[in-house]
């Protein structure tokens, strides 16, 4: 006891917290340091750039080396004089700059006269950027810069290298703004592309720590590292076919101050590039780069140890503040810690464009929660029982025994966490025992289930009104309890003694069903030991609740869906099944299955009519809710057209023009117009025309269905929507009888109505009229 009080204590608290939090902290900054959440971290980053946005890149083009270029121009590569062509263009429409993301690295050797003319368009452009490629010789080769071939390298205004480093996903999310071998000396194309139009900015992004060595002619040197944000998923970038550019049809003052990107974008040509955002091709990247530059919008990356601190101290404060909280407290803080830390990452990343890998500090908070309970309910649960233990030496049959062991029997609540409150309450409040007693017997007696409580030895302890309103045996006599439940029999031949017995020796709770023999009720009886009075299950509790009612409503229920499922739809689907297999025998005369296949699928749809009625009798005010006519127009359209269409029936439709919702249950709704266009297709000649409309009419929606069929006689109108009803004139045609019946069960059941207006040899039309919902706004 004095090990519990001790753990429960204010200070011995504490310092659990505290090793807890600090140890949760220090894994957490080990996380961070070493990388642990790389691949949950990755998926926050691309989730987050789900939500991003750029500025509209309402001034950017890229005109794109495509198939249908390629089909037209020949294999590539194509004469430097093609390009020539398309720079000259670009150049009388006034664009303002272009970028290509294709390598000229060799001058054209078999056509010197189309290097020079692509070079002198470069130069009268004056705005051209070209790309330098880095590549390695061999596996363990030198690494190579290869710039444009030197005539090009003139006349471009810039070169950039088109370079993206891929994470070990294989997903690319940042760029180096400057690289090169051995030094980070050239710029990438977007960086070069900006710094040609506006000057020379300052750089943004992590830069190499200064005095770090990375002069190595063997190596790739980078630096300004920056994570780039992706367009939204309803921005797009303007795309002109090279070859729509070259042949203008393309009008070139829709090109003027733009700057133009020119890529590769055919299948096997260019290279396509995994985002955070999905896949696409190269040239549209540096696009977006050179987009989210221009306007400062690239993701920087924060420093590793700010990382780490921040980490470390934001779980610590976390942490500290939650441990002491209630647990209904402390739960929904947990779940707003996560939450807000999740949105403070996609904040970070989004508004003030930083990187901030959060993951960490979440799990910190995940593994915090289940460790910080258990350590409370363990402390929680010890206390109890010592309690329990305590209550049940002092306390045999509501009556206190002597207190000799010195155990304090007033102990004041200490601590501000709710559990502790309650353990100090839950000490003081064994001294109201008797009262809580009085109230449980009290409340016992004015159930409405009858209850009986009896000891092992079958002497009866405490029964309420409603048991003693079964019982017939005198109140003031006393009885055991087997006479008392003498006049409920059980069903199943079960007896009382046997069960009670059984409930003795396996400790199992039972439950049974049996009838009062004199009232004549149903009861529901259900029975289970109690600790009540010492360490053992040394009393019995038993239950009695009047079901006359409800196993009257099942008995009906179940002896109709019984003869539905077993004596109609089981045997009938068994006979399908064998008819369809014998259709497949050879030597079977199927013209005899036929008829046998019809009657049976006759009786089936006459089946799933019967459900279908009896749900719609049995539909309650209380199950309807709001319901769009336009829909179930939509529904009955799309179930008619395989209908009409094997009789080549044009079905045509037409609604009101405004919103239609009435109180009802959508799928009764939507069966009653299936029923009518049902009949109206089967009662309708081949080639005719079906009308199905939505109208309103005052506060009432009409479903009009009209055929073009034989009509109906007048002295089959009056009893036409009564069940097992079929007009006389269609006897001979395949029908149960309930679907009108049914149309009329669902007009009723929504306050509804359905009316007939036929004429015979001209056609029948139907009216399903039902009161509109009024939609307050």
């Amino acid at each position: 006891m004095l090990f519990y009080k001790k753990l429960l204590s204010r200070g011995h608290r504490h310092r659990q917290l505290l090793a807890l939090v600090v140890l949760i902290s220090g894994l957490t900054a080990c996380l961070s340091y070493y990388n642990g959440t790389e691949t949950l971290d990755w998926l926050l980053y691309d989730s987050v750039q789900q939500l991003s946005q750029l500025p509209p890149a309402d001034d950017l083009v890229i005109i794109d080396i495509d198939e249908q270029s390629i089909n037209a121009l020949g294999r590539w590569p194509w004469s430097r004089n093609i390009h020539a062509k398309l720079i000259d263009r670009l150049r009388e429409a006034g664009t303002a700059a272009v970028a290509f993301d294709v390598i000229f690295a060799d001058e054209d050797r078999s056509n010197p006269s189309a290097d020079k003319l692509f070079a002198e368009a470069i130069s009268k452009h004056g705005r051209v950027v070209l790309p330098l490629f880095i590549k390695k010789t061999g596996l363990h080769g030198q690494v190579l810069e290869v710039p444009p071939a030197p005539l090009f390298y003139r006349a471009a205004r810039a070169i950039g290298h088109v370079h993206v480093p891929q994470d070990r996903d294989g997903v690319v999310r940042s760029v180096f703004l400057m690289e090169g071998v051995g030094s980070p000396f050239w710029p990438h194309i977007s960086l070069a592309l900006w710094q040609l139009l506006e000057g020379e900015p300052l750089l943004p992004g992590s830069r190499v720590t200064a005095g770090t060595p990375i002069d190595n002619p063997q190596l790739i040197a980078r630096n300004f590292l920056n994570y780039f944000p992706m367009p939204g998923a309803s921005q797009g970038l303007r795309h002109y076919s090279f070859v729509d550019v070259l042949n203008g049809e393309v009008n070139l003052p829709s090109l003027s101050n733009k700057t133009v990107f020119i890529g590769a974008t055919a299948t096997g040509l260019g290279d396509k590039i995994t985002t955070s955002v999905g896949s696409m091709s190269g040239v549209e990247l540096n696009a977006w780069v050179f987009q989210g530059l221009r306007h400062r919008a690239l993701i920087q990356e924060i420093a590793l140890s700010r990382i780490v601190v921040v980490h470390s101290v934001l779980v610590l404060v976390l942490l500290l503040m939650l441990g002491r909280l209630s647990p209904r407290a402390f739960l929904t803080a947990s779940l707003c810690t996560i939450i807000s830390l999740l949105l403070l990452s996609c904040i970070v990343q989004l508004v003030l464009h930083r990187w901030l890998p959060i993951v960490p500090a979440v799990l910190a908070v995940m593994v915090f929660y289940p460790l910080w309970n258990w350590r409370r309910l363990e402390a929680a649960l010890g206390f109890l029982r010592q309690e329990l233990i305590e209550l049940n030496d002092t306390a045999d049959q509501g009556q206190q025994f002597d207190n000799a062991k010195g155990r304090e029997k007033n102990i004041e609540p200490r601590g501000t966490e709710l559990i502790s409150q309650t353990i100090g309450q839950l000490v003081a409040i064994k001294h109201r025992a008797d009262a809580n007693k009085r109230l449980i017997q009290q409340s016992l007696a004015e159930l409405q289930d009858a209850v009986v409580i009896s000891d092992l030895y079958n002497h009866i302890i405490f029964t309420n009104n409603s048991f003693n309103d079964l019982s017939t045996v005198d109140r003031n006599t006393p009885v055991d309890l087997i006479a008392a439940l003498t006049p409920i029999e059980l069903d199943n031949n079960q007896y009382w003694a046997d069960l009670l017995q059984n409930l003795y020796l396996t400790k199992v709770p039972f439950a049974a069903q049996g009838r009062h023999r004199l009232l004549e009720k149903d009861m529901f009886c259900q029975g289970r030991l109690a600790n009540i009075g010492g360490k053992i299950e040394d009393t019995l509790i038993i239950t009695f609740t009047d079901i006359s009612q409800l196993k009257a409503a099942e008995k009906a229920r179940t002896e109709a869906l019984n003869f539905l499922s077993h004596d109609l739809r089981s045997p009938m689907v068994s006979v399908l099944a064998i008819i369809d297999r014998q259709y497949s025998t050879k030597g079977i005369d199927q013209s005899a299955l036929k008829p046998i296949e019809v009657l049976v699928r006759k009786n089936l749809d006459f089946a799933d009519r019967f459900l279908q009625l009896n749900r719609a009798e049995s539909l309650q005010t209380s199950q309807l809710h709001p319901c769009d006519l336009h829909s179930v127009l939509d529904s009955a359209q799309v179930h008619a057209l395989a209908l009409v269409d094997s009789k080549k029936i044009k079905l045509i439709t037409d609604r009101v023009d405004v919103d239609a919702w009435v109180m009802g249950d959508q799928d009764l709704l939507e069966r009653a117009v299936i029923n009518l266009l049902s009949n109206a297709v089967k009662f309708s000649p081949t080639g005719s025309t079906i009308r199905l409309s939505l109208s309103q009419k005052g506060d009432q929606y009409q479903f009009r269905v009209s055929d073009q069929g034989c009509g109906i006689d007048s002295k089959d109108l009056p009893t036409l929507f009564d069940r097992f009803t079929r007009p006389s004139r269609h006897q001979n045609v395949m029908g149960a009888g309930l679907g009108l019946h049914f149309v009329a069960t669902v007009a009723r059941r929504h306050q509804g109505s359905v009316s007939v207006d036929s004429i015979e040899q001209q056609g029948s039309t139907f009216v399903l009229s039902l009161k509109g919902l009024e939609m307050t706004s």
